[in-house]
């Protein structure tokens, strides 16, 4: 796409919205669903927020990660690391640690020091596993400011 880096800037926002809004065909299709599957959204809904609770508690435990917010799907997280980039702190915990977060700054200027982190579509013990491997690779220095170092891959 060739157009002036704000007009793309807006562009991406619309493309976005398309990819995580359901067609309207099948919304159209599904307002049965709307009553009869109650008691799969209230088992739904508690088993998020128990998730959620999960995801707090492991993320108390980390110091200097800091939870700024938690939704339904997604937690928004303060990085220890302010000499770092969101970038670099998201591309370490993915490579030297299997933890895939998106770095902030994919959502909006100023954000380098906070992480995307997805737990809706993860377990509780994945919840868990997520934190220790990240309170593991704070004790390893799976962190440091090091760009040319091979990964260690701490979660093999």
């Amino acid at each position: 796409m060739i157009a002036g880096e704000a007009t793309i800037a807006e562009l991406e926002k619309v493309i976005d919205c398309i990819q995580i809004c359901a067609p309207r065909p099948a919304q159209a299709a599904l307002p049965w669903a709307i009553g009869e599957l109650a008691d799969w959204r209230d088992a739904n809904r508690d088993e998020i927020a128990r998730r959620a609770e999960i995801f707090r508690a492991a993320f108390a435990s980390l110091p200097g990660w800091d939870l700024d917010q938690i939704g339904a799907y997604f937690a928004y997280v303060r990085h220890p690391f302010a000499d770092r980039p969101a970038e670099a702190v998201a591309e370490a915990l993915t490579r030297e640690l299997g933890v895939l977060v998106l770095p902030g700054s994919f959502f909006g200027p100023g954000q380098d020091r906070h992480l995307r982190i997805a737990f809706a579509n993860v377990d509780a013990d994945g919840i868990r596993e997520m934190a220790r491997r990240i309170g593991l690779g704070l004790s390893a220095g799976a962190f440091a400011n090091e760009p040319d170092r091979p990964a260690r891959n701490l979660h093999g």
